[in-house]
């Protein structure tokens, strides 16, 4: 297997998309988070578009309803009595989520929590967005910011402008784990967690 992030053009890869929690809905134990926006360039230097960005929502969805993709905790468990999908969803039009507004064309998911101890994790901001991990990932690039290929992309301002970007063409969506660091930027944020706990120091006991 490649290298984590190893990008090839036209060339297989392994990867992991993180994004922090949009809202968290404390009476129904149900986190929401934007999983991917189109047309955006990550801190891993990736952007989507929006066919591609749906194709994976849809590929998701069918392959949680099989047991072949699904919900996880730090890439590691499974509790599929305990995590269950509410939504999966591409928006048509722009939404406000938790005080926030999603854009037009971003992917949206929901996971209920039905366990005291893991929803705690997500209250207290432990585990505090998703990690999207996706195989056998395809890129077309790398481009010049300023290429025409890409100068309708959004490059946030911590990539230098001199930095190369890749967009993610192809790939298997399998997995939306729960943790505790989340890292992309283009998440949009409501409850943002302050907080240095780590997942073992706040249960106190790894398994």
């Amino acid at each position: 297997m490649p290298p984590l992030n190893s990008k090839q053009a036209d060339g297989p890869g392994t990867l992991r998309k993180e994004v922090e929690w949009t809202q968290k809905d404390a009476d129904d134990q149900v986190a929401t988070g934007i999983v991917m926006v189109p047309d955006k360039v990550d801190l891993q230097g990736d952007f989507v578009r929006e066919d591609q960005l749906r194709a994976f929502a849809d590929q998701f969805a069918n392959f949680e309803e099989v047991g072949e993709a699904g919900g996880g905790v730090m890439h590691a468990v499974w509790p599929d009595d305990h995590i269950s999908l509410e939504r999966n969803e591409v928006l048509d039009e722009p939404e406000t989520i938790g005080g926030e507004t999603a854009p037009a064309g971003a992917w949206i998911q929901s996971w209920s929590f039905d366990h005291e101890e893991l929803w705690g994790l997500v209250e207290d901001g432990i585990l505090a967005g998703y990690s999207v991990g996706i195989d056998s990932v395809r890129w077309d690039g790398p481009y010049e910011q300023e290429a025409d290929a890409v100068d309708d992309v959004d490059v946030p301002p911590e990539i230098d402008d001199g930095e190369l970007v890749w967009q993610i063409v192809d790939g298997i969506m399998r997995e939306v784990s729960a943790v505790d660091i989340p890292a992309v930027p283009d998440a949009q944020i409501l409850d943002k967690a302050a907080t240095e706990k780590r997942l073992a120091e706040h249960l106190g006991n790894r398994d």
